[in-house]
């Protein structure tokens, strides 16, 4: 009776696992479609990514110590910033022209790097400083490795660089 206890609490736990993996999918698919649908949905995409950066919420980026060598954070931040990197380009695809490049530009520039930088700024402490130059280095790299070579062609094109 005991070993059948333990195969339905792991057949139970295993289940769970499942289901939430298929939620995490589901919510990138959201993801994604938003930045797809038009650029002020890439607005509150970025909005999002404002809040996580300007709240404490980004410190779940941090590894923690769970002994034994052992390191676990709650949320990959340079893997979630590559992403919104990624969805942004993507917008200029569906928008399209130079002005839909200027627009992606400056959220990404207001949304993303400029909490990113005031953060690496600010912030004290070896692992929340390693933790926040992969995430810089993540940001950039999602821009300049746009999925399509039309959106990194846009993007590279924008007139709102030259003002950075």
């Amino acid at each position: 009776v005991a070993f059948f206890s333990g195969a339905a609490a792991d057949a139970a736990f295993r289940a769970d696992a499942a289901e939430e993996a298929a939620h995490r999918g589901r919510l990138l698919c959201f993801f994604s479609c938003l930045a797809k649908s038009s650029a002020l949905h890439a607005s509150l995409l970025v909005a999002g990514a404002e809040v996580l950066l300007s709240t404490d919420l980004w410190k779940l980026g941090v590894r923690a110590s769970l002994g034994a060598r052992r390191r676990w954070s709650a949320i990959q931040l340079p893997r979630l910033l590559r992403m919104l990197g990624r969805q942004l380009c993507a917008t200029c695809d569906v928008v399209g022209g130079h002005q839909a490049a200027g627009q992606v530009v400056q959220l990404w520039l207001e949304g993303i790097w400029r909490p990113l930088v005031l953060l690496g700024l600010e912030t004290k402490g070896e692992e929340a400083l390693s933790c926040l130059g992969d995430a810089m280095l993540a940001a950039l790299s999602a821009v300049q490795d746009a999925a399509g070579a039309s959106s990194r062609q846009s993007l590279a094109s924008a007139a709102a660089w030259p003002a950075v």
